[in-house]
């Protein structure tokens, strides 16, 4: 049994490495009385024992400082008493707890980079029972994103590990124990010393010497770029707004390693500065600091020197407006008239930030003149004040003048003549309403000219223009012009009605198509067998008294519409020939050479000498002996119709024949 405990169910419980073990043996009756020993696996380590009065034999063993070694380990109580009997023991075996023996980190690799997510193990041996492993980052446990998986003696923990840059040269330390055993080396742990590359983490701050909220015009400022990077930062840029600032001296920019200087600062350079580094890593920017540079006020009214008009008694209310930094403590309004210049009660004037508002009230003469606007702020005191021109009698501008559209292509352009202002600044508008709707289409303002421009003007429509111009007294009287619309031609846009041709109905009409097609070739070839008939009776030989026709000129062409018959002399035959009489409307046919004879009175045909007959040329002649005086004023063309004849009979015509010989008379062409 266990000596502190007196429990003999203490020993099926292991006891923890280094611990002191106490073991009481107790033997009851026997005689002789027995002797009690103590084995090790089969060494004696203790055979002293007591033999109480009672019958009792006690041996209590004392075994310190147990270990790794003595796992498993046998321990006998042996009771003897005579060699003639065997001995009676008890065996104990030892079941220990013991501590990890080592552990270890095994990927630990160089460097890291921040925000990326790593696997890391740790394995520890020699623990009995299963060591517990826990993961601890610069002092503090990571107590999520670990698991813990055990294999016999051995145990494997893994880490998901996501290092920031603050965990940069901070030690990761995978640590091994055993609750149970409680020694002094108990507990074994490897750490590693992290590397871990960033972006650079970048703070930009203004001169320590320098008080933000009181830099003027003139000073000099300077900024503190703190740049924190592993791997070392390669550059360093230095940005106003989103524009980079580049190293001038001349200007007063200084650029040196981590600092910007600007010597003599004006009111331009206020803004945000910001600085920006990058390493391997990538790039980073700082925090932007502000700016603010501190000057007297300025004038800012749009129409600073302007002219106002008043009537007597009547209240002017004037605005001053200043761009000032820090705002304006207070204004000052002052009257300045042949030269006196008097301060006018702060009761007529109130402010609000940097505007100042005067009522001002001229009741004589004397009170029109120049108002002057001065304000004060914690730099100083406004050098140039605000000018303000009061005259008197102003009124209302009058209307526009002569105003005419001159060009209403793509862009619309409208010029007027100004009238007059009425004594104060005029401003022109232009109002463009669309017809018949009146709706506003634009607004057009121009403050200097009536000239007035619309681009991508829409010509299709058409336009009301209203033109007036107008001063602090009021507006003219209006002028009104109007556009007409230049339209293209409309198209037809409305539902169709055509009707839709079914499969048959497309069939029936090719059929007819081709009948009519058909029909159309009979007749034309009827008409061309018709043709060529006709013509092969006209190419018979005609006998000698139907040769020749028996009418007159005049009777050819009004009958038969035939003119005259003539020959030609180089040919083999005899043709028949149109008359053309001259002045006709008749046009000409375009193959046919135009011939014309020579207008001759029958008087110079019987002049002329009697031509000798021969067989082998042809003539022209008449049926008559005598042509009539009409014939004189014709002129004939000689036109080829293929008609053939015999010359024997021509030669056996007995009547007087005409014959004429101008150098005009061709042959024709066909």
């Amino acid at each position: 049994m266990d000596a502190k405990t007196r429990s003999h169910t203490r020993l099926l419980e292991p006891y923890n490495e280094g611990d002191t073990l106490e073991l009481i043996c107790e033997c009851f009756g026997g005689d002789p009385r027995p002797r009690l020993t103590w084995y090790h696996e089969n060494t004696v380590i203790d055979d002293s024992y007591e033999q109480r009065p009672d019958g009792v034999t006690v041996n209590t063993l004392t075994f310190p400082n147990i270990g790794r070694q003595h796992l498993n380990s046998r321990l006998i109580c042996q009771a003897s008493n005579t060699n003639l009997a065997a001995p009676e023991s008890k065996l104990v075996i030892l079941d220990i707890n013991l501590r990890p023996l080592s552990v270890q980190i095994l990927n630990k690799r160089q460097p890291l980079s921040a925000d990326r997510n790593y696997v890391v193990e740790c394995r520890t041996v020699g623990s009995r029972p299963e060591a517990l492993v826990t993961w601890w980052k610069g002092g503090k446990q990571l107590r999520r994103n670990a698991k813990n998986f055990s294999d016999n003696n051995a145990t494997i923990s893994t880490l998901n590990l996501v290092p920031m840059a603050e965990d940069h040269e901070k030690y990761l330390v995978c640590r091994a124990e055993n609750t149970k055993v409680k020694m002094v080396n108990a507990v074994v742990e490897d750490r590693w010393l992290l590397n871990i590359h960033y972006v650079p983490i970048v703070t930009l701050k203004l001169g320590s010497n320098l008080n933000p909220s009181y830099i003027k015009e003139g000073d000099d400022v300077y900024f503190e770029c703190s740049v924190k990077a592993n791997p070392k930062s390669k550059k360093l840029t230095w940005y106003k707004g989103v524009k980079e600032i580049q190293h001038n001296a001349s200007a007063g920019v200084i650029l040196s390693d981590q600092s910007l200087v600007l010597q003599s600062v004006s009111r331009s350079v206020a803004g945000d500065y910001s600085c920006l580094s990058y390493n391997n890593e990538g790039s980073a920017t700082s925090n932007p600091v502000s700016l603010q540079v501190n000057y007297v006020p300025v004038c800012k009214t749009v129409n600073d020197g302007a002219v106002y008009g008043a009537l007597k008694m009547e209240t002017v209310v004037l605005q001053c407006v200043v761009d000032s930094s820090p705002p304006p403590t207070y204004f000052s309004w002052f009257f300045n008239s042949s030269g006196e210049q008097t301060e006018i009660l702060p009761s007529l004037y109130t402010n609000s930030g940097n505007t100042s508002t005067l009522r001002y009230t001229p009741s004589t003469d004397v009170d029109f003149g120049t108002i002057l606007c001065s304000a004060v702020n914690a730099v100083g005191k406004q050098e140039t004040p605000c000018i303000y021109k009061l005259v008197a009698a102003a009124g209302i501008p009058t209307s526009l003048q002569n105003c005419s559209v001159v060009n209403q292509s793509y862009t619309l352009v409208v010029e007027c003549l100004e009238g007059f202002d009425g004594g104060l600044p005029q401003v022109f508008y232009m109002e463009v309403l669309e017809l018949p709707s009146l709706m506003v289409r634009d607004n057009i303002t121009s403050n200097h000219t009536p000239t007035f421009e619309i681009h991508n003007w829409d010509s299709r429509s058409s336009y009301a223009l209203i033109l007036y111009a107008a001063n602090a007294k009021g507006r003219s009287e209006e002028v009104s012009l109007y556009t007409v619309a230049i339209r293209s031609p409309d198209k037809y846009t409305g539902v169709s009605t055509s009707i839709p041709l079914s499969p048959m109905l497309v069939s029936l009409l090719s059929i007819a198509a081709l009948l009519c097609t058909g029909i159309c070739g009979v007749i034309t070839a009827l008409y061309r067998r018709h043709a060529a008939r006709r013509h092969d009776i006209d190419k018979h030989p005609p006998s000698s008294n139907a040769l020749y026709l028996h009418q007159s000129v005049e009777s050819l062409s009004k009958q038969d519409n035939l003119n005259t018959y003539c020959a030609s002399p180089k040919l083999d035959y005899c043709s028949q020939y149109e008359l053309k009489i001259e002045g006709s409307g008749e046009d000409t046919d375009p193959d046919i050479i135009p011939c014309h004879y020579d207008k001759k009175s029958i008087n110079d045909f019987s002049k002329l000498p009697s031509p000798i007959l021969d067989s082998n040329h042809h003539r022209m002649f008449s049926d008559r002996p005598i042509v009539p005086a009409s014939a004189s004023s014709v002129s004939i063309c000689v036109v080829n119709r293929g008609v053939t004849a015999r010359s024997a009979d021509i030669a056996a015509a007995r009547r007087p024949e005409v014959v004429t010989t101008a150098r005009k008379v061709r042959e024709s062409c066909i």
